[in-house]
């Protein structure tokens, strides 16, 4: 059973992260090609401080991506979604219990293209 110190030890790790000067998009939807839209959108830009967590396996390595486990993406979500420790965590995700513009995707209101800009709009 994960303890509270296991948790707020994790907190702190992720927090140094932001604290460093990054950025963190977590892409709880797995989507290959928005996954590589985001990272073509940040190279664009010249956007060079933010990294885009993912956990789909048997993906080529874009820019700006880390591929991580799913137990440490579910672990990352949960802590996040518990203490909202800060605002430069973005968490991309069809789950009902974020608010996002990916239900206008998928109601065809915004193309996925309309959705990186703005997501990508955040950090210029």
């Amino acid at each position: 059973m994960p303890s509270i110190e296991n948790d707020l030890n994790y907190i702190s790790k992720l927090k140094k992260i932001i604290a460093d000067g990054t950025q963190l998009i977590l892409m709880e939807y797995k989507s290959v090609k928005l996954l590589k839209l985001i990272s073509e959108e940040l190279g664009k830009r010249n956007i060079c401080n933010v990294e885009v967590w993912h956990c789909i396996m048997d993906v080529p390595c874009f820019e700006h991506t880390k591929l991580v486990s799913q137990e440490q993406m579910n672990k990352t979500l949960k802590l996040y979604q518990l203490y909202c420790f800060s605002d430069k965590v973005t968490v991309v995700s069809d789950a009902f219990q974020h608010g996002n513009l990916l239900n206008y995707v998928k109601n065809n209101i915004i193309t996925e293209e309309e959705l990186v800009a703005a997501l990508i709009h955040k950090y210029e």
